[in-house]
């Protein structure tokens, strides 16, 4: 199964060891990440030297190949929000994770949204418990 992994790259980085826990998770299950660069330490200073609409149109060309859109979403990213928007519009099948201590800064948006599966957690486990029951 092909994934498009939704995280915050511009609207912040604290939780990048919890996405490449979720990536080395999806990874290890026989799935690939089409935008796989985005649990990279590096990610900005690549993407600081492309076109605007080259990053855009690869993005939007990886989430069409994707068979699904899995989205951490605690971290408040207006990419990450335009990007569920659009995995919507396209139909995705769509999970969302986010940490149960930070709810209230969740977009309503994305919570009351019943074309995604929206999933709080309390812990890194229960989080990747519950990615694992949808990969596997």
């Amino acid at each position: 199964m092909k994934i498009y992994f939704a995280v915050s790259i511009r609207g912040g980085r604290d939780l990048l060891p919890l996405y490449k826990k979720i990536a080395d998770l999806i990874l290890a299950h026989g799935h690939s990440i089409t935008n796989a660069h985005v649990i990279l330490d590096n990610v900005m200073d690549r993407e600081n030297v492309m076109d605007p609409l080259e990053i855009y149109e690869r993005d939007m060309q990886w989430m069409d190949d994707a068979d699904l859109v899995i989205g951490e979403v605690t971290t408040t990213s207006l990419g990450v929000g335009y990007e569920l928007g659009r995995a919507v519009e396209k139909k995705k099948k769509i999970y969302c994770f986010y940490n149960k201590t930070k709810e209230d800064s969740i977009s309503m948006m994305i919570r009351g949204n019943s074309r995604m599966t929206v999933k709080p957690y309390e812990s890194e486990g229960e989080c990747l418990s519950e990615i694992m029951k949808i990969i596997k």
